[in-house]
């Protein structure tokens, strides 16, 4: 079985659809993804940002830099920490924001047709231990 093949398979398959459907909104799924994350939190740090979403610094820079200069977002800096800026989403952010939760949400969908509640479970468990032995081994 190639295991890996399948699983960046599934990766670029995903990314395809989303950047697919994201068309209408002119974002990238990074774009989306960085929105999305924004959204939930309200108020949000660049290095949250890169933990949420699980992407390194570099990456989540140049997708602030372009959703700012796009207008999507605010950075401000941190009052206590001149080094930190707190990352907020504009009114056109805000506007957005929707379409991108509809967007996530019918992909989740469409990925999970025809799985039961027990596969989702085991499914997400396996890749979880996947996932710890590959940090774990690269740590060592």
């Amino acid at each position: 079985m190639r295991l890996g093949k399948i699983i960046a398979s599934v990766n670029n398959k995903k990314n395809a659809y989303l950047n697919n459907q994201l068309k209408k909104t002119g974002l990238s799924y990074g774009q989306a993804l960085t929105i999305n994350a924004i959204h939930l939190y309200g108020e949000i740090q660049q290095d949250m940002i890169v933990k949420e979403l699980e992407i390194d610094k570099s990456a989540v820079t140049r997708i602030l830099k372009t959703l700012e200069e796009r207008g999507f977002i605010i950075k401000k800096m941190c009052q206590s920490d001149h080094r930190i800026y707190n990352i907020t989403l504009t009114k056109k952010g805000e506007e957005v924001y929707p379409l991108i939760h509809h967007i996530l949400k019918n992909m989740k969908k469409t990925m999970l047709k025809g799985i039961t509640d027990e596969e989702k479970e085991l499914l997400v468990q396996l890749l979880f231990k996947i996932r710890d032995n590959l940090e774990n081994d690269y740590e060592q």
